[in-house]
């Protein structure tokens, strides 16, 4: 079996990945559960978070993505545990959210932004199920507070080993991303035509 030169989940990797415009449908397609015709335009931002003032934290995201002109939407890629990634992903969301607006302008031009954590450890214990994703709402009604804000999280390691026949677009992703061999990684590719067209830049 053949080793990859750089595997997909390495950051550079899959910032390669995204800069291709059918990948990045078929990507967000998949994990935010819309229909690849809904997503009309991608575009890649300045992944430099705006510091207020110069003592400031600096965020730099993995990569930015600007979707039919009325979502933000950040990827992230970490390989080793960060206990505290939740804290972080809060505060590159907050970052991305509170810059949106500038001195004069009304409430009304915030786009909603997502938060999207591809994870090669556990974050959740005590759970099998290796997609997460999280809204802003009331405990007991579950009524949405918000829907301008949200998470997805992806544990690579909670993958099963093997795909069904019937598996989805987002387990084939996850696992497209988590190959380890580019054996693994075509066999994956084969069954989605957006993964297809990167199966070039992995030989």
């Amino acid at each position: 079996m053949s080793e990859f030169l750089m595997k997909p989940k390495i950051d550079f990797a899959f910032k390669e990945i995204m800069t291709n415009e059918n990948a990045r449908t078929g990507f967000l397609s998949a994990v935010l559960s819309i229909k690849p015709e809904d997503i009309k335009e991608t575009t890649i931002l300045n992944t430099y978070l705006r510091k207020e003032h110069e003592e400031g934290e600096q965020g730099i995201l993995d990569v930015r993505i600007l979707m039919n002109n009325d979502t933000e939407i950040d990827t992230e890629i970490q390989l080793s545990e960060l206990k505290v990634w939740t804290d972080r992903s809060l505060f590159y969301l907050s970052k991305m959210y509170t810059e949106q607006i500038h001195k004069g302008q009304k409430y009304d031009v915030f786009k909603k932004c997502v938060s999207i954590s591809i994870l090669d450890f556990k974050l959740f214990k005590d759970t099998k199920e290796y997609y997460s994703c999280f809204h802003i709402g009331e405990d007991k009604r579950n009524t949405v507070f918000t829907d301008k804000m949200e998470f997805h999280i992806l544990e690579l390691p909670k993958l099963p080993e093997k795909l069904k026949d019937n598996s989805d677009d987002l387990l084939l992703w996850a696992k497209f991303i988590s190959s380890e061999r580019r054996e693994e990684f075509e066999m994956v590719a084969t069954q989605n035509k957006y993964m297809q067209v990167l199966m070039s830049n992995f030989k």
